[in-house]
Formats: C-alpha cells, sequence, structure tokens
C-alpha cells in the first residue's frame, strides 16, 4: 500500500524478496540542457568527482551522461581505492504514445581485498581500525561491470502499454589476497602458531559472469463488473552462467612455510615467504542456470477507501553445476508457484491500514564442497500496518509489524568458509516506525526504528537451534534532521546532523558468544549557498571519534568503522 491519497503501488515485476525491496532510480535524459559538476575531498576516503549532463540532441532524441572518478587511500593502512564509472543514458520518442530508452554502466574497481581486523580473545577492539593484515604486494582485486539495457515502451491506448526490456550484465573479478585462515587466533595458538602471529591463506580469484534477461510486460486498466482494476502481466526469461576459479594455498602441513605468518602487532609486510597454491583445494566450476516466468497482479478498487491488490507469479528453472576438474557435473529443475495478496483501507482520508501476505523463491546459484547443488531460498511473508498523515499533511507516520520465515537460505560452511551450505529455516519477525515531517517552512526531521528478531530455526547440520543471524542487530534506530537559515541577497546556509544507533549483534553463526558490540555515531553536515546553483559543503562523520564495527564474518574477519572523517564538497550547477 501506498500514502494515503495516492494511487496503489503496483510492484514492478520480477522475483522479490519479502524482506523488502530497494527502489533505484535511473537518471533518465531530459530534454532541456542542464549538468552538475561535484569535487570532494576526505581524511580517510579516497577523493571524488562526478559529472552529470544531459539534454536534447534533436527534437525526438535526448541524452544523458554520468561520470565518476574516486581515487586515493582509505583509513585502512596499505589500502588505497580507484573507482571509475561512465553511465550513458539514451532516450528516443519518435511519436507521443512510443519511448525507446537505453541505459549503459561501466564500472571497474581496483582495491585490495581487505579482511578488516582479527578479534583477540572475543575482543575486537584489540587492534587499531587502521591494521591491514593482507599484504600489499598483492596488488588490487579488479572488479569490472559492463551492463547494457534497452527499454522500449509503446502506448496501445490511453488505458494500455506494453513495455518490453532486453538487459545484458557481464562481470569479472580478478586478482590475488592473502586472508587470515577461519581459526580464531586462540584457536591457531593452540595449534602451534607462536604467540602475536596470525597464519593466513593466500588466494587468486578468476570469476567471470554473464546475466542476460527479457521481460515482456501489458499494464493498464480497466472496468470490470463495475470496479476499477488495474492490472500487470508479464513474461520474463533468463539466462545466467558463471566461471568460478579460486585458487588457494596448501594448510599447514609441518613447514613454518606453509604458515604464510604476519605479526598482528607490528607487521612486516613482504617477511613471509609466499606459499605454493594446493591444487587439492582449488574450486574451478561452472554454474549455469535458466528461468522461464510469467506474472499477472490484480489491484481492484472494492470501493474508493477500499483495495484489494492479488498477484501471482509461475517460475520454471533449470540449474546445473560442472566441476571444471573432475567434470563431475549436478543439476535439477523445479517449478514453482508464488502467490501475493493485499488489501489497503482508508480509515480517514489522513490514515489508511494494511496487511498482505506474500510468498517467493529465488535461485541459490553454486553447490556445495560436495558439488551438491542448493535448493532454491523459499520465503513466506506476512505483514500489518499503518500510514498516517498529520499536520495537513507535513507529517507523515509509518508503521509496521511483519513475519518472514525463509528455508534454505545460504551460509557459510563451517567446515570450509571458502563453500556454502544451506541454513535450513530462518525466521525473522519484528515492528518497524517511521516518522517523517516538517517541523516549519525551514526545520525537517526524520526518525526511525526496528526491531527485529531473526533466528536459525533449524538446520540439521551445524548451527544451534535459534542462533541468531549473522550481523542483525535487534534494536536499530536513527535520527536525522536539517535546518536551514535564509540569508540576505537569497543566500542560504543549512545544518544537518544523523545519530545512528546499532545494537549488539552475532559476528559468527558458528559461536553465538562472539558478539560485535552495539554503536552510536554522529555524523554533522553545513552548506553554503551562495547562489541557486552552487553549494560548498562541510561534513563530519563518527564526530566523536568512536570505534565501532560494522559486520562480522567470524572473529578473523571483522570489518571496522572509519574513524572521525571530514569531507569538503563543492558542487555547481548548471
Amino acid at each position: 500500500a501506498c500514502l494515503v491519497g495516492s494511487e496503489m503501488c503496483i510492484r514492478d515485476r520480477g522475483r522479490t524478496d519479502p524482506g523488502g525491496t530497494v527502489n533505484i532510480v535511473t537518471k533518465r535524459p531530459r530534454f532541456e540542457k542542464q549538468g552538475e559538476i561535484t569535487l570532494s575531498g576526505s581524511t580517510e576516503r579516497p577523493t571524488r568527482s562526478t559529472l552529470d549532463v544531459t539534454g536534447p540532441l534533436s527534437d525526438t532524441f535526448a541524452g544523458r551522461l554520468n561520470l565518476a572518478i574516486e581515487n586515493g587511500d582509505t583509513f585502512r593502512d596499505k589500502v588505497r581505492g580507484k573507482r571509475y564509472l561512465i553511465a550513458p543514458a539514451m532516450t528516443w520518442k519518435p511519436s507521443s504514445s512510443t519511448r525507446l530508452h537505453y541505459d549503459g554502466e561501466f564500472v571497474r574497481q581496483e582495491t585490495p581485498l581487505d579482511r578488516g581486523v582479527v578479534s583477540i580473545d572475543n575482543d575486537p577492539s584489540a587492534l587499531p581500525v587502521s591494521r591491514f593484515l593482507g599484504e600489499p604486494n598483492d596488488g588490487p582485486i579488479v572488479l569490472e561491470t559492463l551492463a547494457n539495457r534497452i527499454r522500449l515502451i509503446q502506448d496501445i491506448s490511453s488505458e494500455w502499454t506494453a513495455q518490453f526490456t532486453l538487459a545484458h550484465i557481464n562481470s569479472q573479478l580478478k586478482g590475488y589476497s592473502s586472508e587470515p585462515f577461519g581459526a580464531s587466533v586462540e584457536a591457531q595458538r593452540a595449534a602451534g602458531v607462536p604467540e602475536g602471529m596470525l597464519s593466513r591463506e593466500r588466494r587468486h580469484r578468476d570469476y567471470e559472469s554473464d546475466d542476460i534477461v527479457g521481460v515482456v510486460e501489458l499494464r493498464g486498466s480497466t472496468q470490470l463488473a463495475g470496479k476499477q482494476h488495474y492490472l500487470l502481466f508479464g513474461l520474463e526469461v533468463s539466462d545466467y552462467s558463471q566461471d568460478f576459479d579460486m585458487r588457494r594455498s596448501r594448510p599447514y602441513s609441518g613447514s613454518p612455510n606453509d604458515l604464510y605468518l604476519i605479526d598482528i602487532k607490528n607487521p612486516t609486510y613482504g617477511a613471509a615467504p609466499l606459499p605454493a597454491f594446493d591444487e587439492r583445494r582449488r574450486i574451478f566450476r561452472k554454474d549455469a542456470e535458466r528461468t522461464a516466468a510469467f506474472y499477472a497482479q490484480d489491484m481492484l478498487y472494492l470501493r474508493p477507501d477500499l483495495r484489494l491488490i492479488a498477484g501471482l507469479r509461475f517460475d520454471q528453472f533449470k540449474q546445473s553445476s560442472t566441476n571444471q576438474l573432475t567434470g563431475q557435473k549436478s543439476s535439477q529443475t523445479d517449478r514453482v508457484l508464488s502467490p501475493r495478496l493485499g488489501l489497503s483501507f482508508d480509515v480517514t482520508p489522513e490514515m489508511s491500514v494494511y496487511g498482505n501476505i506474500s510468498r517467493s523463491f529465488d535461485p541459490n546459484s553454486g553447490a556445495d564442497r560436495y558439488g551438491n547443488q542448493f535448493d532454491p531460498e523459499k520465503a513466506t511473508s506476512f505483514e500489518v500496518g499503518v500510514k498516517s498523515l498529520l499536520g495537513d499533511g507535513r507529517v507523515t507516520i509509518d508503521v509496521a509489524l511483519f513475519h518472514i520465515t525463509k528455508k534454505n537460505v545460504l551460509t557459510r560452511d563451517p567446515v570450509d568458509p571458502a563453500y556454502f551450505i544451506t541454513a535450513g529455516k530462518v525466521k525473522s519477525r519484528g515492528f518497524e516506525l517511521d516518522l517523517n515531517g516538517a517541523l516549519n517552512d525551514h526545520w525537517r526531521m526524520s526518525l526511525s526504528y526496528a526491531f527485529v528478531d531473526a533466528q536459525i530455526q533449524a538446520d540439521g547440520v551445524s548451527y544451534i537451534h535459534n542462533t541468531r543471524l549473522l550481523n542483525v542487530p535487534k534494536n536499530s534506530a536513527s535520527l536525522l534532521t536539517n535546518y536551514e537559515i535564509p540569508l540576505s541577497n537569497g543566500h542560504i546556509f543549512g545544518i544537518g546532523s544523523a545519530i545512528v544507533y546499532m545494537g549488539e549483534r552475532v559476528g559468527n553463526q558458528n559461536d553465538p558468544d562472539f558478539k560485535l558490540p552495539s554503536y552510536t555515531t554522529v555524523q554533522t553536515r553545513s552548506y553554503y549557498r551562495p547562489q541557486k546553483n552552487v553549494e560548498i559543503s562541510l561534513q563530519i562523520d563518527n564526530l566523536f571519534d568512536r570505534k565501532y564495527y560494522r559486520s562480522s564474518y567470524w572473529q578473523n574477519w571483522v570489518t571496522p568503522g572509519a574513524p572521525r572523517t571530514f569531507t569538503a564538497q563543492a558542487r555547481y550547477h548548471f
């Protein structure tokens, strides 16, 4: 359901996760000339420059180009990042009823693979947040992505529109890395690793994937039995393949060279001899997935204040995984029906209540360490909520209760973290509150709170029943506020802040006693607009320089948050 007073939303096509969706809005070309340049520099992040220009190329043709460059050091020792983005877009309108859109994107990212810091005696704060435990001489991991999409929209009548979409994405990832073994510092010490040292393994990755998706949709509205219907029909086909090649060094065999040690207190990079790759630990496979799906949805106005939405999606897919070293091949096929039902009622012109239930599925790509395919992930979601407008529409309040169960969720294999297993049944239930509003003409505020109880219910393999899901806090909240002060001659000065709280989280799915501590960070931002098209800003992240940890796989892979960071930015709109 959408806000009161607006049309009820029709969700876009495709498989969706009942845990929520992210709406990504592509910057479309415009038939008027305009552009924007931004330059920013930071104390703990790479510098960033962007260019966004658009305009007409003819009466029926418009183009747009987005460029972005990031380059520089980070707060992590020896970790330097580079990122380049080129994103062209074009729109052709040969007639009032026909639109042809093209979107392209090329991204190249070069940065070392950084597993973060290690925890000592379950304490992630034992090392500085800047401590890098890889090898700078490994060079960067290079990720390149090339995406192209063409979308044709044809108005058949004033009520009906057809849409045809064809998209292709190619991704490549290559490079070397040195990474701590999965065993904790204490477990390594018990196995003979010298005090104060950390044993690592060396890896080389060479991945490439291709994803082709074609979609045909028909959407429109009609009157049936005296009721207004908004209908959506779609057909989707996709072909996905991935070549996966990971080489790993051999585990400790008694030779000191195989330990590949680094001093965690006083690291000396390049001192340890490079271990040889072990062909017995190589993962070299080819995965393929083909899917065909049909979906239909009807949003029915039972009364002006009562709306019913019903949808159905049918998927047929075939997966295969081939071990390129042994020739072993596994495959599976499945057919899945995913229904969705929702109801929205306007209690008053300013308040609506809604409820929905849906089922979904998503194939799990890849194979476990035995070469077996994974069963697809399946989920059931229940949600009820209230949406309200207060103060003549200046304030919105959204409240939601949800309960989600998933089966066959992929989780790291506790025996060999280079592989995955399915975690059986996972349950997530909770409560969300969002409040947004304008306190006056110059002051805006936003408040969010979420309580999420997410647990593994059963897996039958290795996880303790009712173990909380990795990196999911029970409680999280944020408060954002911004105040603008009009100055003389039309100048504007603004100041804003954001307070973010994240509760305690499980940091190792196999060891629920290892937890990442809760944290609160404060961000401030001030800006000055001497002209409508010019803005100069200063942002301070982690204002009080708190030490915090954003996420973790286990004790040896803990991702720290950045210390106090100053970022200055200049923006010019033309």
